[in-house]
């Protein structure tokens, strides 16, 4: 009986450090011109302000946003975007994707 005591009384304490230790992930934001896709696997890389490039993978909960209805295929070379990524597992999940609108006319 006391030995089920001690395990109940583990089990609960580590359930406690699981739960409290759990962290919602952070989000970063980084804006830039979209240098190179590869829709097929569903990845682009971006060139920053400062030159950093940044490459970012769209998987199903990325959601793309814009001043009109756009889509994945909005996403081409020299689009300048801003994206709201998290990292996994070293990699740039697309969280959000802003594409701005062209200054061209």
């Amino acid at each position: 009986m006391k030995s089920r005591i001690i395990v109940v009384a583990i089990i609960i304490f580590i359930v406690a450090i699981f739960v409290f230790t759990k962290q919602t992930p952070q989000i970063f934001q980084i804006s830039g011109k979209v240098i190179e896709t590869d829709l097929q696997n569903s990845t682009f890389a971006v060139i920053t302000q400062v030159n950093d490039m940044e490459e970012f993978i769209i998987d199903k909960e990325t959601v793309i946003k814009g001043a009109k209805q756009v889509s994945i295929t909005d996403i081409k070379k020299g689009v300048n975007l801003t994206v709201n990524y998290q990292k996994s597992w070293g990699k740039k999940i697309a969280k959000i994707i802003g594409i701005q609108q062209s200054s061209r006319r």
